[in-house]
């Protein structure tokens, strides 16, 4: 008899478990389907562009108008780096001393 009332409170407990899991999955399911509309009105409304525009849009935004100026930059700090080859430098050399931790007594008269 002890076993069977085990048995169906275990039972209970995993259905009230079930329930909660699937209110759960309810709750998460509104609230993303409440940000994914969100989203939705946070588009850009439609933008009317002639085609010099689209043109312009498209050669300042292509992959190689990309890779262009990348490349410009690069051999830009290439250059840079080789100028300050020959300006004058400055170099200090110095010997750090050694940090000991060590206490020492010192007798004192009094």
């Amino acid at each position: 008899m002890q076993l069977i009332r085990i048995l169906s409170n275990h039972f209970a407990m995993s259905n009230n478990i079930i329930i909660m899991v699937k209110n759960l999955k309810c709750k998460l399911l509104v609230l993303l389907l409440m940000c994914n509309s969100f989203l939705l009105f946070a588009q850009k409304k439609d933008i009317n562009l002639s085609l010099k525009q689209v043109i312009d849009l498209s050669l300042k935004q292509s992959p190689m108008a990309k890779l262009a100026a990348t490349s410009f930059k690069n051999k830009y700090w290439i250059y840079k780096t080789y100028k300050a080859d020959y300006k004058p430098q400055l170099r200090l050399n110095a010997t750090l001393p050694e940090l000991t931790r060590s206490y020492q007594n010192v007798a004192q008269n009094v």
